[in-house]
């Protein structure tokens, strides 16, 4: 028995490793040519070339996805995905479905709806992003096996006391359906119903298997009520604890100005060519000055005779690797230079190691030239500036993962939807009827809170909303809304930037 636990033990401690360097290994070339890819887009091209820029970059972002599907499914059985903690709002979570997949689900003609039960008037505390991303997998996949009715989201109190919750969410579709004798085949891993689905609609057979594990992560179970071509219906029930506390909306990466770079200098620590000369360019193209190191040990050479103002590590190098060189630079040469590690590894486990060494901070790769230049702005800067740029897509980017279809097709709804209810409420505070005033602020700040807005917009909404729910203020509110359309036109502008910029 001893000698079978030790085997089982050294079992998952080998595949924990085989999936680490694996994560490593792949991630590392494909942040390379996702990285390239994204420079060529920028650069003069014919239509036709840039038709196959976008189609290298859709398929990357595929990969990208399964990878990260794997590395989930990793996590799980290691027991090393850890559950969050934190005060959020449904109806505001629930919103941000509902812009996420509204634009999808149009372009296939679906009715589509997310309906929250009003008696849930209260925060609650719990796991934001594990939730995020099981319905985002559960509507996702509605919408994609259903050509022709409607897809519903619901969310509804089942049970509730002064201090707790039980919230029940529900996805409906009129879809393909999957027949009884296969409920449970769905639920396994690389496993679909039929191998036709498969051939038409594509996937690993990951998704729901993920999805399945995680609900049981929140202490619940998910349950399948469906028959072939009948559509389905998926649900589960979590626990909440309610809060109290407001929750922050702002980020603190919001919140920064562009960095002077002239007299910046940034040390490379890259052992991968590619990804040197990837680095290098985004650099130079962004006028920092920078030096680069093979390994750690060649950081650390070059730390004795030149002052740099940030580091960019990698985390696994021959030589010395990034955890190593970090510790050395913090405890021997008591360094405090900011380090941010450019890593390829995802496990948590490996991320924690270099943390305890003194990182300051990491990127995963492949990551975009953007999210490089504002993670380097943010540790170049006193922190205190406050930025002319009035959107911060990070808060969205972590919800949906980085994917950028995703964000791509909430940016447009954005772009389309901002415009309209700007002059909704324009025309109810013309009329002056305070409970429809009210109504579309509330709902407008849900729709803001998505996109990383100041918290100074965010609490004039809500001091407006509190005057509109008092039936008072008119004229206030009148000239507060005046900012906000001014501030949500320059928004607009942004995410057409951004849009064009994933086009």
């Amino acid at each position: 028995m001893q000698r079978s636990k030790a085997l089982a033990e050294s079992s998952v401690k080998t595949k924990e490793d085989f999936i680490s360097n694996m994560s490593h290994e792949l991630r590392t070339p494909l942040g390379a040519v996702l990285g390239f890819n994204d420079l060529l887009g920028k650069t003069i091209l014919t239509t036709e070339q840039q038709e196959y820029v976008s189609a290298i970059n859709s398929s990357g972002e595929s990969l990208l996805m399964i990878i990260n599907d794997i590395l989930d499914l990793s996590k799980l059985d290691a027991g090393k995905l850890q559950v969050e903690n934190e005060i959020f709002s449904l109806p505001e979570f629930m919103r941000s479905i509902e812009v996420m997949f509204a634009i999808q689900a149009k372009n296939k003609n679906l009715n589509f709806s997310v309906n929250t039960d009003s008696a849930i008037n209260f925060n609650v505390r719990g796991d934001v992003m594990r939730l995020m991303q099981i319905l985002i997998n559960l509507t996702g996949n509605a919408i994609k096996f259903t050509e022709e009715g409607s897809v519903v989201v619901l969310c509804k109190v089942q049970n509730e006391t002064a201090t707790a919750a039980t919230i029940e969410f529900v996805i409906k579709d009129t879809g393909i359906g999957v027949a009884t004798h296969q409920h449970e085949m769905i639920f396994e891993r690389f496993t679909q119903a039929d191998n036709k689905i498969t051939r038409k609609y594509g996937g690993t057979g990951l998704g729901l298997a993920i999805t399945k594990d995680l609900v049981e992560l929140l202490g619940s179970k998910l349950e399948i009520h469906s028959e072939e071509g009948a559509g389905a219906t998926f649900s589960f029930c979590l626990n909440f604890e309610k809060a109290n506390a407001e929750i922050q909306i702002a980020n603190v990466e919001s919140e920064i100005s562009a960095v002077d770079h002239n007299d910046k200098n940034i040390l490379v620590v890259e052992d991968n060519l590619l990804n040197q000369k990837l680095t290098s360019i985004i650099l130079s193209n962004n006028g920092y000055h920078y030096s680069i190191a093979s390994n750690g040990q060649e950081a650390i050479d070059i730390l004795k005779n030149k002052t740099f103002d940030l580091i960019l590590m990698d985390i696994q190098m021959p030589v010395l690797d990034g955890c190593q060189a970090t510790g050395i630079i913090r405890k021997e040469m008591h360094l405090q230079i900011p380090i941010v590690a450019l890593t390829a590894h995802a496990m948590a486990g490996e991320l924690e190691k270099c943390r305890q060494h003194g990182l300051n901070d990491y990127l995963s790769k492949p990551f975009s030239e953007k999210e490089l230049i504002r993670k380097m702005n943010y540790w170049l800067t006193d922190h205190m500036a406050i930025s002319s740029r009035i959107t911060d897509l990070s808060f969205l980017r972590k919800q949906t993962r980085d994917n950028e279809v995703v964000i791509k097709e909430m940016a447009t709804t954005f772009v389309h939807q901002i415009p309209e209810d700007i002059l909704k409420i324009k025309k109810s505070i013309a009329a002056g009827d305070f409970h429809k005033i009210f109504d579309g602020l509330h709902a407008f700040r849900n729709s803001i809170g998505l996109f990383g807005f100041p918290i100074s917009i965010t609490e004039l909404l809500l001091e407006m909303e509190n005057n509109a729910n008092a039936g008072k203020a008119l004229g206030t509110i009148k000239d507060n809304f005046l900012l906000i359309e001014e501030a949500c036109n320059k928004a607009v502008l942004e995410m057409q930037a951004e849009i064009k910029s994933k086009s």
